[in-house]
């Protein structure tokens, strides 16, 4: 028989053919059904995915280094967010020239969040505030076009990227995070 559902290790599976999530509540009819399904062939369940290799408040962010010769937007990060977590992370970008004539350096926090059937949404410092906080903005030098690094989300990936003049930039990215994930799911 082939995979009907998902685990997700955070008390409720997925069911494949719609995407709905089914908690493991022994009162749920969706449940009992899955249930009875997997009692008779154990292969409809696909395991869960590993939980992230780092899972905690108060992390640092591993440095990222990119270096880009266009001004096309270049990925210098990303992560996805896992079911039902609130991430809230401080990333800091420095960015350089070859004949280090010209910096910039960009310091910004955000929030996402993700629920057990939605994907990941940004979630505003304050309400009808922006959803990335630029707490530093700096440039030295004529670099030409030093856009501000975007951070954004895609289905439940959030990525930070740059884009730098058409000269050759040396990119770094730092930070830290912590996240959030209610007891009991």
């Amino acid at each position: 028989m082939a995979l009907l559902y998902k685990d997700t290790l955070r008390g409720a599976i997925v069911r494949l053919a719609d995407g709905a999530i089914i908690p493991k509540d022994p009162a749920n009819a969706d449940y009992q059904r899955a249930l009875a399904l997997y009692n008779a062939d154990n292969s409809i369940l696909d395991p869960a995915d590993p939980l992230p290799k780092v899972y905690a408040a108060g992390q640092q962010i591993s440095p990222a280094f990119v270096r880009t010769t266009s001004t096309t937007p270049t990925e210098i990060f990303a992560f996805t967010v896992p079911v039902a977590t609130e991430f809230t992370g401080t990333v800091t970008v420095r960015g350089i020239t070859d004949d280090i004539a010209n910096l910039r350096l960009i310091r910004a926090s955000f929030t996402v969040g993700r629920g057990l059937s939605n994907g990941a949404v940004f979630i505003p410092a304050r309400v009808g505030g922006a959803t990335v906080d630029v707490e530093k903005d700096r440039a030295v030098g004529t670099g030409g076009s030093w856009s501000m690094p975007t951070i954004t989300i895609a289905g439940n990936v959030v990525s930070v990227k740059v884009i730098g003049p058409a000269s050759p930039v040396n990119w770094l990215l730092t930070g830290s995070y912590e996240t959030f994930v209610p007891l009991g799911i």
